[in-house]
């Protein structure tokens, strides 16, 4: 399960509930941030690349690295991103975009 939901994890893990799936093992894997950094990280500097195709692959690369971090994880965080990056008019201007960014979706 990506997301916790405790509803269906007690019917998972509660061996008292008879649903017919005896015999079967359950397994709890927690999605880690090592388990899609690189495909943040990819994600990040696709994103990169098509709002910020003017800029060099260095500031890119920079860029999509940070915004990778500052994500935790989240693909929506750099989804969000993506629409401020069109604001970008230097590359000051776009460090500050990925560093004023708020972390988390709160």
């Amino acid at each position: 399960m990506s997301r916790p939901d405790h509803e269906v994890r007690d019917q998972l893990q509660d061996p008292s509930q008879d649903t017919g799936a005896r015999g079967i093992i359950w397994t709890d894997y927690k999605i880690t941030l090592e388990d899609n950094s690189s495909d943040l990280k990819c994600f990040a500097q696709n994103i990169m690349n098509v709002r910020v195709r003017n800029r060099d692959l260095e500031l890119r690369q920079e860029s999509a690295a940070d915004a990778a971090v500052k994500a935790d994880g989240m693909f929506l965080w750099i989804k969000l991103l993506h629409r401020q990056l069109s604001r970008s008019k230097s590359p000051a201007r776009l460090r500050k975009i990925i560093t004023d960014t708020p972390s988390g979706l709160d």
